[in-house]
């Protein structure tokens, strides 16, 4: 059976994955493709520190990442996000861009509740739900446009409220089933996934700085944090083997590298992504107090 290797490493590292003040993003992966991405840079505690309460972003060669060209973020007084705009690329033969708007919904004690998109053209998608089952238990709903469609996230969480298992569901179908183990300082040690097996998390010094690091048979990862604890690179390779297809129709080594720049405030300042096959690409950020 054929191999598929899509979008560098994501297929792999799906359950890295997602909305950041969602869920789970644990470690970071770039900020194209995932509008909620660089929330784990721009974590809620840094914006509101900075008293932040818009980002702008904006990316170059849109078309090439296949991702958003721009977006706004409203950041309300704690320090979360109320409304996400994301427009993507003009088409030049109509000069139409088409843009969505997430609203975040919180509940008195400022948990999210649920997600409601909607674009420029009027139309109003299926919102993303969020139930609280019990004390340390989320229930995520993702309707679909036929109710069988849906897809469901159990996630539990620990004491220190770190995910600790996480299983999904489509179509009543379980197509993940994650649990997350932590070290004694309460640091990502290993994965277990019933479909892409272990992944033990390597911690090593470098510089002034740390690096970690996971690999198997078929691709590594490396992630490396400056002194003060932010990412300052990722970097991965999925290896090539005969029958693999690939997005562009290269064969050979996929490689990708991102680096993050922060202002002095600890706010992003811009993310250079470099992959097989393409021109790097920068996402820029700017912020309104």
């Amino acid at each position: 059976m054929k191999k598929v290797a899509i979008l560098f490493l994501v297929t792999v590292l799906i359950y890295f994955s997602g909305f950041a003040q969602f869920s789970f993003h644990v470690f970071p992966y770039g900020v194209g493709g995932d509008p909620y991405a660089d929330t784990i840079l721009n974590t809620r505690a840094i914006l509101l520190a900075a008293g932040i309460r818009q980002v702008n972003a904006y990316q170059t060669f849109p078309e090439i990442s296949k991702t958003f060209a721009s977006k706004i973020v409203n950041i309300n007084k704690n320090g979360s996000i109320d409304k996400i705009t994301i427009c993507f690329a003009r088409n030049k033969k109509t000069n139409f861009t088409f843009c969505i708007d997430d609203t975040i919904l919180y509940d008195p004690a400022g948990r999210m509740t649920s997600l409601k998109m909607t674009d420029n053209n009027g139309n109003k998608y299926f919102p993303r739900t969020i139930n609280y089952t019990g004390e340390k238990e989320i229930e995520v709903l993702s309707r679909g446009m036929q109710l069988e469609d849906s897809s469901v996230s159990h996630q539990s969480y620990n004491e220190m409220g770190q995910l600790i298992k996480l299983i999904r569901t489509w179509k009543g179908q379980e197509t993940e089933n994650t649990l997350f183990y932590y070290n004694s300082d309460g640091l990502l040690d290993s994965t277990q996934n019933t479909h892409w097996g272990t992944f033990i998390f390597k911690r090593r010094k470098k510089g002034k700085g740390k690096m970690i690091e996971t690999k198997n048979s078929k691709w590594s990862y490396q992630w490396i944090y400056n002194h003060s604890g932010q990412c300052i690179s990722s970097a991965g390779i999925m290896k090539y083997s005969p029958g693999d297809i690939l997005e562009s129709g290269y064969k050979g080594d996929l490689k990708s590298e991102v680096k993050y720049f922060y202002n002095p405030d600890g706010t992003l300042s811009k993310v250079v992504a470099k992959r097989t096959g393409g021109p790097a690409f920068t996402t820029y950020y700017s912020y309104v107090k």
